[in-house]
């Protein structure tokens, strides 16, 4: 494994450095027996935004990026039509860094609504096992 420059991280967090490895991120948790989905709110319908020109190198960037992660499963296609603003931003290690802007459909998202236990409750089943 690669070490890492931890010269302006406390020393507290050194134990955490794996979990930022490059090599680590590339591969999926096991699979689970549920899949997750974006599901949209009742009578509401995707948004269709502007289209704006890409550069070729721009677009051969978006198009490498779907295909990598196509193939690995990081992403899968979509069954409705939604565009989202995609942004590219220049890092130092390399060429260009896709960002995906989601800000509109996050309105039109069907929220998840679990409750959270209260700590007494969490405290009280410890103390009984």
């Amino acid at each position: 494994m690669k070490a890492f420059n931890l010269s302006n991280i406390p020393s507290k967090y050194y134990k955490f450095a794996n979990i930022f490895n490059k090599s680590k991120s590339e591969v999926l948790t096991s699979y689970h027996l549920y899949n997750l989905r974006i599901n949209l709110e009742e009578d509401t319908q995707p948004l269709g935004g502007i289209i704006y020109f890409l550069s070729v190198s721009k677009q051969e960037t978006l198009k490498e990026f779907i295909e990598k992660n196509l193939n690995i499963y990081f992403i899968q296609p979509i069954s409705f039509l939604y565009s989202v603003l995609v942004l590219f931003v220049k890092k130092k290690d390399e060429p260009l860094y896709l960002c995906v802007d989601f800000h509109s459909l996050n309105y039109i998202t069907k929220k998840d609504c679990y409750s959270f236990p209260l700590i007494s409750g969490l405290l009280n089943s410890l103390c009984k096992a």
